[in-house]
């Protein structure tokens, strides 16, 4: 089975933050097929919390939050040069992680 186009992926997650009132903005472009995605979420107070996939498509874990993202994040780049950021504003991040459809 083929994985799905990293672009589409992201435009279906862009879809379901603003069916819910927020925004998803992508602030690094990776490859438009191959890249992997993390995602930066903030919510309506300002607190951001950085995730990545899981392996083999099983959801998303905690990376990094707070003051440590910054450095997930160069940490992350210097390994995959393809990698995409995109940055989520929601109301409840946490539940609206839960919620994304899996990529594979």
């Amino acid at each position: 089975m083929s994985r799905l186009a990293t672009h589409v992926w992201i435009g279906a997650i862009r879809r379901l933050a603003e069916s819910e009132g927020g925004t998803a903005t992508v602030i690094v472009r990776g490859d438009r097929d191959a890249g992997d995605l993390l995602l930066l979420t903030r919510d309506f107070a300002g607190n951001e919390v950085l995730y990545r996939p899981e392996p083999w498509g099983a959801g998303w874990q905690l990376a990094a939050a707070g003051e440590e993202i910054a450095a997930q994040v160069t940490r992350a780049r210097s390994r995959d040069r393809d990698l995409w950021i995109l940055e989520l504003a929601v109301a409840n991040p946490e539940r609206f992680i839960v919620s994304l459809p899996a990529r594979d």
